[in-house]
């Protein structure tokens, strides 16, 4: 009797075990590495014959948001009119330091007729005054024809160094605008088209196959797999930012989203959801430009395989061959 009742014990003993094992969830851990993508250093996993960046995207298209480029939260800043008084002033202050500095000096003829041409012309008619915008100014000096007086190399000297700092202090104040610790968290929110002028040689954004390939890799099953428009699986303990472990580190970043919303500016679910451009058009919605993505939550660990039309700003993962 004591015989069968200590194999019974042991019997549901094993049983217990075996489905506790079951039960545990093995986070798996794979090779790790370090990839200079457009200057910058992001830490990259290899899972499979694929390398996947363990980092959003973080390069900046010079628009900032007004080229879909953004971080979260972000305003679009208007400079499309050279006559901003901010901009104006920014510039002819550095102008003059540079023409104080000798930037002018190629020879004496020069640099006298690039200075008389600042401060007889520039800085009294164009940076002092709002009654002339930048191409009317340019055309009216073009119609003087003032080269008797300041020689033609003079003129075009300063002009092109005033559109040049122009430029520059344009990206400055564009950039001024971005949430930079957004950035170093999650990178950049990038719409469809940005993204197309975002992606290094030797990368590409991943296809819809590309994440199929990634999710069987990390344990999710077919059937899960193949389902659209839902959320499936259980692989976001593995993708999802983790301190217990370093692999995909996926964060959630929220998004920009088109159409009509009752959120500030249409930016929704910072910490609450992250998505993830895909190359893949939507075939079976035909004449709409609907592309597939992929998207964790915060409140559980599955993941999505949507559609969405453009308009909207997602985060971008690249992924490689090995």
């Amino acid at each position: 009797m004591k015989s069968k009742l200590a194999t019974i014990i042991f019997c549901v003993c094993l049983l217990f075990s075996c489905r506790k094992d079951e039960e545990t969830i093995q986070i798996p851990t794979y090779e790790i590495s370090q990839e200079v993508i457009d200057g910058i250093s992001y830490k990259c996993v290899t899972v499979g014959d694929q390398v996947w960046m363990a980092e959003n995207l973080k390069t900046r298209l010079d628009g900032g948001r007004a080229d879909g480029s953004m971080s979260f939260d972000e305003p679009i800043v208007t400079l499309a009119s050279k006559e901003s008084l901010e901009l104006k002033l920014l510039v002819k202050n550095k102008l003059i330091k540079q023409l104080n500095d000798g930037f002018f000096n190629t020879n004496s003829t020069i640099n006298a007729a690039a200075e008389y041409f600042i401060y007889d012309d520039l800085i009294p008619y164009f940076f002092n005054r709002n009654t002339y915008g930048w191409i009317q100014y340019e055309t009216m000096n073009l119609n003087r024809m003032w080269d008797w007086y300041y020689s033609r190399p003079a003129i075009d000297l300063v002009r092109f160094e005033v559109a040049r700092l122009f430029e520059e202090e344009k990206k400055l104040i564009i950039l001024a605008a971005a949430d930079q610790n957004y950035i170093k968290e999650h990178g950049y929110l990038y719409t469809f088209e940005a993204s197309q002028k975002v992606i290094p040689q030797g990368w590409r954004i991943p296809s819809d196959e590309d994440w199929m390939k990634l999710e069987r890799a990390m344990g999710m099953s077919e059937q899960d797999v193949l389902k659209k428009d839902e959320w499936r699986g259980t692989i976001g303990s593995v993708l999802k930012a983790n301190p217990s472990v370093d692999n995909f580190n996926a964060k959630l970043g929220g998004a920009y989203i088109y159409g009509v919303s009752q959120h500030s500016d249409n930016f929704i679910n910072k910490d609450l959801r992250g998505y993830w451009w895909t190359s893949t058009k939507d075939e079976t919605v035909p004449a709409d430009s609907t592309y597939y993505i992929r998207a964790l939550r915060f409140d559980n660990d599955q993941m999505l395989r949507g559609t969405t039309r453009l308009g909207t700003a997602y985060n971008i993962r690249l992924v490689r061959d090995k």
